[in-house]
């Protein structure tokens, strides 16, 4: 068997649009108000424009050296936190956020289980494969303070 990478075992591919990014996150109720987690944040497209809009970016990064590109690229921007961990064994803040990220495909599920499973959990916006969109539509991703469920729009 070949060696692969973590992001190939992860299975994410990264946008390469800045306008295409810039599109998605303007369709968002993301304002500069609002604590957002990426996920993922590969080299930084949606980190770029998610530092324009919000009040605070908590990118989390597995790989090493997508950690230290980010790092040296982003450096100037005080309203980022860098994290290199895995995002499933992330602590998520106590107080509310939002999620905007191109998850590993793999990990759907089990990002969703745990976003969905957090009271702090505002609202998420994710980019996922055509076939989880459509295996998930009954799951909400746009959650109230109390957990109720809201609303979901699947773009499939």
């Amino acid at each position: 068997m070949r060696n692969l990478s973590r992001r190939a075992l992860r299975s994410q591919n990264f946008l390469r649009s800045q306008k295409l990014v810039a599109k998605l996150i303007r369709h968002s109720s993301i304002g500069k108000t609002d604590t957002v987690i990426e996920i993922g944040p590969g080299r930084g497209i949606v980190t770029e424009e998610l530092l324009k809009v919000s009040g605070k970016v908590i990118a989390v990064e597995l790989d090493s050296k997508l950690y230290n590109l980010l790092r040296e690229k982003l450096q100037v921007h005080r309203n980022l936190d860098l994290v290199q961990t895995d995002f499933l064994k992330f602590e998520l803040p106590t107080y509310t956020f939002k999620v905007f990220a191109n998850i590993p495909f793999i990990i759907t599920t089990d990002i969703i289980r745990k976003l969905t499973s957090e009271k702090s959990f505002q609202e998420g916006y994710l980019v996922v494969q055509k076939e989880a969109a459509k295996k998930f539509k009954w799951v909400t991703i746009r959650l109230t303070q109390s957990n109720d469920i809201d609303f979901i729009k699947t773009l499939v």
